[in-house]
C-alpha cells in the first residue's frame, strides 16, 4: 500500500528491489565458483561484447571491472587496503579508482564477495577509454601473465560517423575473437547460443531505455540511486536471459507507478 501520510505524493518500495540484488549476488558467487560447477570464467569491462563468449556455452560466467571495483569501494576498508597495494606496486593514485580496487584485489588476492580472487580462465575487453586500453593489460599481468587475453578495438567514432567499413572493421575482429575463443577454451562455438545472447542483450538494453523513459513522468517513479542500482545488472550481464526478463518485469511495475502516481520520493 502506498504510503500517503503527510507527503506530497505517494510512494512505495519497488517489489522488484530483492529480485535485483538476488540477482547480482547471485551473479559474483557463480564467477567464483564457475570451476567448481564444471564452467569457466573470463573478465573484462561492462561494455565488452559479452554475448560473444555465450557461444562457448551456459556454463561461462563473467566479471565485468567496474561494477566489481564499485562493489569494492562500497566496502570502505577493503577498498583503502585495494588502494594501497595498488599505489605500493607502482600504480598511480590519479589512474582510475575502479582500476585501482580490481588490481588491488589481484595483489591482496582477496575477493570481495568471499575467498581468494578468482583467476580467469581468459580476459576478452574492448577499447573505449586509455584506461580500458591497459585495464587488463595489467591485470593479466598481476595474474602471472598467464591469462589468454584478447582486446577489441572500437574506436570508430559516434554513431553518426559509423559507415559500413567501420561495421566490418569490428565484425572482422569479433569474427576473430570467437576463433580465438575456441582454441584458448578448446569447446566448440555455438552460433545459435551467440544469437540468444544477442537478442537478451537488445531485449536488456532496449526495456532499460523504456524504463529510464519513464522516469519522466511526474511524480518519478524511480530516484537516481535507484535506477543505479538497477541498471548495473546490464553493465554485469546483458546478455543473459536472467537480466532481460528481469528488466521486462521492472518496466511493468515502472509502468504500474506511473499510472498511479506512485512517486520515488514523496
Amino acid at each position: 500500500m502506498a504510503d500517503t501520510t503527510g507527503h506530497l505524493y505517494p510512494t512505495e518500495k519497488l517489489k522488484c528491489w530483492n529480485e535485483a540484488k538476488e540477482i547480482r549476488e547471485d551473479y559474483y558467487i557463480k564467477f567464483r565458483d564457475a570451476h567448481e560447477m564444471g564452467g569457466i570464467r573470463w573478465a573484462g569491462g561492462a561494455w565488452s561484447f559479452d554475448a560473444v563468449p555465450y557461444g562457448l556455452g551456459d556454463d561461462v560466467f563473467p566479471l565485468t571491472g567496474e561494477p566489481y571495483g564499485a562493489s569494492i569501494a562500497f566496502k570502505k576498508d577493503f577498498s583503502l587496503r585495494c588502494q594501497e597495494a595498488a599505489e605500493k606496486a607502482g600504480y598511480a593514485r590519479d589512474l582510475c579508482s575502479y582500476m585501482r580496487n580490481y588490481w588491488g584485489s589481484i595483489i591482496l588476492d582477496e575477493y570481495a564477495f568471499g575467498g581468494p580472487f578468482p583467476k580467469p580462465d581468459f580476459m576478452w575487453q574492448d577499447h573505449i577509454c586509455c584506461s580500458h586500453a591497459k585495464w587488463y593489460q595489467v591485470a593479466q599481468e598481476l595474474e602471472g601473465g598467464d591469462v589468454p587475453t584478447f582486446f577489441v578495438d572500437v574506436s570508430v567514432g559516434p554513431m553518426t560517423q559509423v559507415t559500413d567499413h567501420k561495421v566490418r572493421y569490428v565484425v572482422n575482429q569479433l569474427k576473430d575473437g570467437i576463433d580465438w575463443l575456441q582454441r584458448t577454451t578448446g569447446r566448440d562455438y555455438d552460433d545459435q547460443q551467440l544469437i540468444d545472447a544477442v537478442y537478451n542483450e537488445c531485449r536488456s538494453t532496449s526495456t532499460w531505455a523504456a524504463v529510464c523513459n519513464l522516469n519522466k513522468a511526474i511524480p518519478a517513479p524511480l530516484d537516481e540511486k535507484s535506477m543505479y542500482s538497477l541498471y548495473v545488472l546490464g553493465t554485469l550481464m546483458k546478455s543473459n536471459p536472467k537480466v532481460a526478463d528481469f528488466y521486462e518485469k521492472l518496466l511493468v511495475e515502472v509502468q504500474d507507478r506511473v499510472d498511479r502516481g506512485i512517486a520515488a520520493v514523496p
